[in-house]
């Protein structure tokens, strides 16, 4: 691959990443209601599956050509030019963000193993795709073909294994639709606010990294990629479980809810500590039998790094919880993330810290933010006060 390759490449992966958080948080937000209602309790008992697929194939047919939008916009902003491999990536992202409808339903309503399934496949199709455009003496075209379009098929599948909790509406009226589409627009906004907010700091500060140290430019951008890459595993053992949780929430199961969702934020924060702390040692395994020369995870910044992103995912996972209260905080722990990490980062940048101000104003940033949530959420529960 050669340095406009690589470069092209970075910029693709850097434009999907960016259209795709056009979502909004819809994905996650429908997925707990539908598990509210398949919950069989008393909360949440006024509305259906059909009733909520009603409101969201709109929202999601919406969002979907928003984010196809964006991706051309930055194609020809970036880029300069519209290819057939950049309309791939617009393609792409469609299907994605649509695709995302089907995710909720299915998730919500236990499917999840499914889900999980097909998304591996995918991968496993996208990495053998890589292989076979390699082999072809490395086509950009095939090269992005093969790792997008696989998004299409996953699309099918998971359309065809949704159809069973869709295809046929119960009981709903239209005041009903009403009500809990203003409620899940203001908490997949109040999500989206977070999300901006958090993924934005951390992309913000890791370009300004990269380019103010320069000669570890690509190690800083290699290591947040990474570390992001290990916590979105490691949060698997808790997410899988929303749905359950969320039931266990509409049938009145608080106590038995708070345990195990202490028990699976303990397994995943555990778990990220753990593969942080090994992955220097893979890498340089890694490139001690293949001479990949992979950009080196250096010291004091990767352990550093670690740290922080078990505060940040801490902080994802307890706000989760409360949103599965229906306490939603995510708009107040976002922004106050946000302004905690600049600031403090603005503060080591000039007391002359160095690449470490980045990982340890990320760790004060979710250190204090998780303070708050916990203050916030807990008397917000005691009041029986719903943050919706």
């Amino acid at each position: 691959m050669s340095i406009e390759q690589t470069s092209n490449w970075v910029t693709y992966l850097a434009i999907y990443n960016f259209a795709i958080l056009a979502d909004l948080t819809f994905t996650p937000t429908f997925s707990r209601f539908y598990a509210y209602c398949s919950g069989q309790g008393e909360k949440f008992n006024d509305i259906d599956y059909g009733g909520l697929d009603y409101i969201q194939k709109r929202f999601f047919l919406i969002v979907s050509i928003f984010g196809l939008g964006l991706s051309l916009v930055s194609i020809v902003y970036v880029i300069g030019v519209v290819s057939y491999s950049s309309l791939i990536l617009c393609s792409s992202v469609f299907i994605t963000l649509y695709t995302g409808r089907y995710v909720s339903v299915l998730e919500g309503c236990g499917s999840i193993l499914y889900v999980r399934q097909v998304i591996l496949c995918q991968v496993i199709v996208q990495c053998l795709g890589l292989l076979i455009s390699v082999a072809f003496g490395f086509d950009f075209f095939l090269f992005v073909l093969f790792y997008y379009m696989p998004a299409s098929v996953s699309f099918f599948l998971l359309r065809s294994a949704s159809k069973q909790y869709i295809s046929v509406s119960t009981r709903f009226n239209m005041g009903v639709v009403t009500k809990y589409r203003k409620v899940l627009i203001s908490q997949s906004l109040k999500g989206a606010i977070s999300l901006m907010s958090t993924i934005g700091t951390i992309q913000a500060l890791t370009l300004f990294s990269s380019a103010h140290y320069e000669s570890l430019g690509s190690n800083v951008i290699y290591s947040l990629m990474l570390i992001r890459q290990i916590s979105n595993f490691c949060q698997v053992p808790f997410y899988v479980k929303i749905p359950m949780m969320a039931t266990l929430y509409s049938s009145g199961e608080d106590r038995l809810l708070l345990k195990k969702a202490f028990k699976l934020a303990i397994i995943t924060t555990g778990l990220l500590l753990s593969l942080g702390m090994i992955v220097p040692i893979i890498s340089e395994m890694i490139d001690l039998l293949f001479s990949i020369r992979l950009p080196a995870l250096f010291g004091s910044f990767w352990i550093l790094l670690v740290i922080a992103f078990v505060f940040e995912r801490t902080l994802a996972l307890v706000a989760h919880y409360f949103a599965l209260r229906n306490i939603i905080l995510w708009h107040q722990s976002g922004p106050l993330f946000m302004l905690i990490v600049l600031s403090s980062f603005y503060v080591l940048n000039i007391s002359d810290v160095g690449v470490n101000s980045l990982p340890i104003s990320l760790f004060l940033g979710g250190l204090c933010s998780l303070f708050y949530l916990v203050f916030k959420g807990n008397r917000a529960n005691k009041l029986e006060i719903k943050y919706d």
